[in-house]
């Protein structure tokens, strides 16, 4: 499971990449949808850091939770930036 977990969380963390790459270059992409990007790439950051500390914690609990949050956030800001990016002008 850690390591299917691990496989699916560089998936994530390279479409999110090159998603954000996209719209930084991208002169059609409105500004909101740049910044939202933007703010769901500096989210999947802190989710990967706090998974580092979560393993170094040793899975406690409420690490877990945080993390688990997190992830939820990052998640619902990336679609949130690509609803507004696939809204017709």
């Amino acid at each position: 499971m850690e390591y299917t977990h691990r496989l699916f969380a560089a998936l994530s963390t390279l479409f999110l990449l090159l998603a954000t790459l996209a719209f930084w270059r991208s002169k059609d992409a409105e500004r909101v949808v740049k910044r939202t990007v933007y703010v769901a790439m500096l989210l999947l950051v802190a989710q990967v850091l706090l998974g580092g500390v979560v393993i170094a914690q040793e899975e406690e609990s409420l690490l877990v939770a945080a993390h688990q949050g997190l992830a939820i956030l990052t998640f619902g800001v990336a679609v949130a930036a690509f609803a507004r990016a696939k809204r017709p002008p």
